[in-house]
């Protein structure tokens, strides 16, 4: 289609990560991943670090729901986290997607049973998410927090922690 985007009032990555999204929820992780590798690329070629940095966060999940080592995973939270624009910038001005990523880079390591190693990254995006205004991002940083610090022995914080992830 000759200028898709302004057509469709939609970029080509967006598009892309959409399908990933919607395949995922189908329950097609297969595709869900081939069209979050896509998005990828897209992201690449459109010179969108952001974009890029949610794409391979998105991804990290998806390989995460298939079963594959947390190392894997852990390797596109890393180029997610390379990728999103830094904890500097002032609020509102794209915190969320540095958020997003530390909430999930928590999550994987609270999930690959390393409590220890979830702490500071989910206390950053708490930070970033609280600063953004999105307490989505805060809330799943909470709970992965909450059971992160459960897991290290400090129950009542961790149940606090678990208390306070509401939207």
């Amino acid at each position: 289609v000759p200028d898709a985007e302004a057509a469709t009032g939609a970029r080509h990555v967006d598009v892309l990560s959409w399908a990933a999204v919607l395949a995922e929820l189908s329950g097609d992780l297969g595709r869900a991943g081939d069209f979050a590798s896509s998005a990828a690329r897209a992201a690449e070629a459109a010179d969108d670090p952001a974009a890029g940095a949610l794409v391979h966060e998105h991804w990290a999940r998806i390989l995460w729901a298939t079963g594959r080592p947390v190392e894997e995973i852990l390797g596109h939270v890393d180029l997610a986290l390379s990728l999103a624009p830094g904890a500097d910038i002032a609020p509102g001005a794209g915190l969320a997607p540095r958020a997003r990523v530390l909430a999930t880079r928590g999550q994987q390591l609270m999930l690959a049973g390393r409590g220890h190693d979830a702490v500071e990254p989910c206390r950053e995006a708490i930070d970033l998410a609280a600063r953004s205004g999105d307490g989505a991002i805060e809330s799943h940083a909470r709970n992965s927090l909450g059971v992160a610090l459960t897991m290290l022995g400090d129950a009542d914080t961790g149940v606090a922690e678990l208390r306070n992830a509401h939207l």
